[in-house]
């Protein structure tokens, strides 16, 4: 109940435009990918923000805000086997690996694992943020579209994310 001289609180849907922008002003709508598998973070001001668990056991959070599109959706037999076993590749490559730990030599690695699956053939590492990768949280550079999963986009920035190994 509101105190004397104040006006009942609005739920967000009573609310304008603008009442909500102010309600929301420093809160960050945010999705969280713990689970969700083998996907892109596009880059974008999107005004939502993507976080997952990364870095193996010393489970990091970072954030970024973009467009998600899922790598491992709508998946038929014929073509989960290639992005799940990428994911593995990943994994593998990347495992326990921090933010700073990063190498040149995981990085062409992780190149190379790309190029050989349709869905992440227009990616590669960001070699100027080899320091903000982690597992589970590199940041590549989107050279081409990957049609059936995202377009017009390209070329941009974008996170490639997956299960934390912990």
């Amino acid at each position: 109940m509101p105190e004397a001289g104040e006006s009942p609180k609005k739920s967000l849907l009573e609310m304008t435009t603008e009442e909500v922008r102010e309600v929301m002003r420093g809160h960050r709508p945010r999705g969280t990918l713990w689970y969700a598998g083998l996907g892109l973070v596009l880059l974008k001001n999107t005004g939502i923000w993507w976080t997952n668990q990364v870095g193996g056991h010393m489970c990091s959070h970072p954030e970024v805000e973009g467009v998600y599109i899922p790598l491992t959706s709508d998946m038929t037999e014929d073509n989960w086997a290639p992005c799940r076993t990428l994911e593995l590749r990943l994994t593998e490559i990347t495992e326990n690996y921090a933010h700073g730990d990063f190498t040149l030599e995981m990085a062409d690695a992780i190149d190379a694992a790309l190029a050989n699956i349709e869905a992440t053939e227009g990616l590669r590492v960001d070699r100027v943020n080899l320091d903000e990768c982690s597992e589970a949280w590199v940041f590549v550079d989107v050279l081409q579209d990957a049609e059936g999963y995202h377009e017009g986009f390209a070329p941009c920035k974008g996170v490639l994310t997956w299960q934390n190994s912990d």
